[in-house]
């Protein structure tokens, strides 16, 4: 009857066979279990989530995975028939924890955090999802190129995933706009502090983004009045021709030296790129100038719903 199961300071030496070896004769089974957390000992410490739903298939299909050509996936359909959610901190590279097979499971949610090229292994193997969604570590100068390299082989290729959901923490001098090639993603969180050029520049290159959370809009000099910071919007956006279809934006905070009315402004010009929104979130302090141009008409948003403060 056991059905959330919490292991933590697990060794790099994990391998999912130890769940599909026999024990005392038969296999090992929690056929009740809906969550299953995984946390690696050291420096990959951190949480990610993996969501299936029951089948009835009664097949097991052994499968090669990963980036090890011919390596046997381990059959874990009987081990976790109504598993859930499987939270994995830290998907070190070298380990099993990517040679994980379902069978014809459809998993509903795999969230993973650690080193994004670690990642990889777990996330372009057979198993799939409704939804994946990724934490990525901050690289350092040095994993920059590794960073996008990887990242384009999750969101750029049709991997069994559907739904693909990223948080983007990298120091700004880092984030090379022409490296991302992600045209599948769908929900994109920007936790880093990255100036509005970059954040636009990001926003009109991802044709099937839906959401967009951005936690902080750093200053800079294009920031110092709302009319630069307009223009600045504008000419990002005037270099794309691509139809934007963000349903829900999110705009958590800015820095300190950005004005209010600069605030407003900005939001009010990023509303203007797109007339699909359905849910805006904004700061309480420019609700009220944002409603105001909501409610003028100067754009038309037929179906955004409710403006919500922060």
């Amino acid at each position: 009857s056991l059905k959330s199961l919490k292991m933590t300071r697990i060794p790099e030496t994990f391998s999912w066979r130890f769940l599909e070896a026999s024990l005392a004769g038969s296999k090992v089974s929690f056929p009740c279990l809906t969550t299953l957390i995984i946390g690696f000992q050291g420096k990959a410490s951190a949480a990610a989530t993996t969501t299936t739903t029951s089948s009835n298939s009664k097949s097991i299909a052994t499968t090669s995975t990963g980036d090890e050509p011919g390596r046997r996936a381990y059959s874990l359909l009987l081990c976790f028939p109504s598993l859930q959610t499987l939270e994995v901190n830290g998907c070190l590279a070298g380990n099993d924890i990517a040679y994980a097979d379902f069978g014809n499971q459809q998993l509903a949610k795999v969230s993973l955090r650690g080193n994004i090229s670690q990642i990889k292994a777990f996330a372009t193997t057979s198993m799939k999802s409704r939804l994946l969604n990724i934490r990525a570590d901050a690289p350092t100068e040095t994993e920059t190129r590794a960073y996008f390299d990887a990242a384009n082989s999750i969101f750029g290729s049709p991997n069994g995933h559907s739904v693909r959901s990223f948080e983007l923490s990298i120091d700004a001098k880092y984030l090379d706009v022409d490296r991302v090639d992600w045209p599948r993603l769908n929900r994109l969180s920007i936790t880093a502090r990255l100036p509005l050029d970059k954040i636009v520049q990001l926003f009109i290159r991802l044709p099937q983004l839906l959401e967009l959370d951005i936690g902080c809009i750093h200053y800079s000099e294009a920031l110092a009045t709302p009319s630069t910071a307009v223009q600045l919007v504008w000419q990002v956006c005037e270099a794309s021709t691509a139809d934007l279809s963000v349903r829900r934006l999110s705009v958590r905070r800015f820095h300190e030296k950005v004005s209010t009315a600069t605030a407003a402004a900005i939001v009010c010009a990023l509303i203007a790129e797109t007339s699909m929104l359905g849910c805006l979130l904004v700061p309480a302090d420019i609700r009220e100038k944002v409603v105001e141009f909501v409610v003028s008409g100067t754009q038309r948003l037929p179906h955004l719903a409710n403006i919500r403060l922060q």
